[in-house]
């Protein structure tokens, strides 16, 4: 699929049909200014009848042609989205394989001339194994996007969110502090996802971080998750987080990991909301499952 740029015949052709419109508004006007002179009183019913439905046959006329130009633009914001998820995907996605690579010769140098020492490859090994995840991870987003976009069915049960954050922080290499335990009705690998996502976010925006504060708090039917990465403000628009491909002025990342988290608390019959003021706090709403 090449995502070309847009000809400029077709603005040329969106100008001429907006002219063509008001040019058609104003003689229908001008008509109707000159059939008022030349009628007399008797014809100003037949008159205003049809003035009435040139008028409504002209609103229906424009309100097409504006609709056709709302439908152009957001599709057209839609193309420079994709345009510019694939520039940061293929970024996000070589940096981890250059590193990859350039591990995977140093290893294989080291074993051919027999100058490695145990401690040297356990380092090299390991860091192998964390970009292979950083990697993995970016065409799991990928296939989950693809996933939520169709409506995939989740397999939700109780999950134990106290535990589960914490091993999956524990995985992630995440210092993470959970006050509270609630059991939520979850899909593992959705959870997994969502968290995953929340702990890249912390890593990629606010490196410098003590660490993760997860307060958890349940609310009648429901379980509130409050996730706060103790970071510096964020300085965007807060109604905009969580929309697909926003990433503010940040030229990391794809814009899909909010998005993704969004959606996968929708399909678990939850929701993701920010705090409005002050640091931000992210609000993860899920339905309370049985202990």
């Amino acid at each position: 699929m090449v995502l070309a740029k847009t000809p400029r015949w077709f603005y040329l052709l969106v100008a001429f049909l907006g002219l063509l419109v008001l040019a058609l508004g104003v003689w229908w006007l001008y008509l109707l200014t000159m059939f008022a002179r030349m009628m007399g009183p008797s014809q100003l019913g037949v008159l205003n009848m049809v003035k009435w439905e040139g008028t409504t046959f002209l609103l229906l006329l424009i309100s097409a042609a504006t609709g056709l130009a709302v439908l152009y633009w957001r599709d057209l914001k839609k193309t420079r989205a994709l345009q510019a998820l694939f520039a940061s995907l293929t970024h996000e996605l070589k940096t981890p394989l250059a590193s990859m690579r350039l591990q995977a010769e140093v290893i294989r140098d080291l074993i051919a001339d027999e100058s490695h020492d145990h401690a040297q490859l356990t380092s090299l090994t390991t860091r192998l194994i964390q970009d292979t995840s950083k990697f993995e991870h970016e065409l799991d987003k990928g296939l989950q996007l693809s996933r939520v976009e169709k409506d995939g069915a989740l397999n939700l049960s109780p999950i134990d969110l106290e535990r589960f954050i914490k091993k999956t922080a524990q995985k992630n290499d995440v210092n993470i502090q959970v006050n509270g335990s609630a059991v939520v009705l979850g899909d593992e690998m959705a959870l997994t996802m969502v968290f995953r996502n929340l702990f890249e976010n912390t890593k990629r925006h606010n490196p410098q971080t003590a660490g993760v504060v997860v307060d958890l708090k349940s609310n009648g039917s429901e379980v509130i998750c409050y996730y706060n990465d103790q970071g510096k403000p964020f300085l965007g628009s807060r109604k905009k987080l969580g929309e697909l491909f926003y990433k503010h002025d940040s030229k990391k990342g794809t814009g899909i990991g909010l998005y993704l988290v969004k959606q996968l608390l929708k399909a678990q019959s939850g929701r993701l909301e920010f705090s409005q003021q002050g640091p931000l706090v992210f609000h993860l709403h899920f339905q309370r499952g049985e202990e």
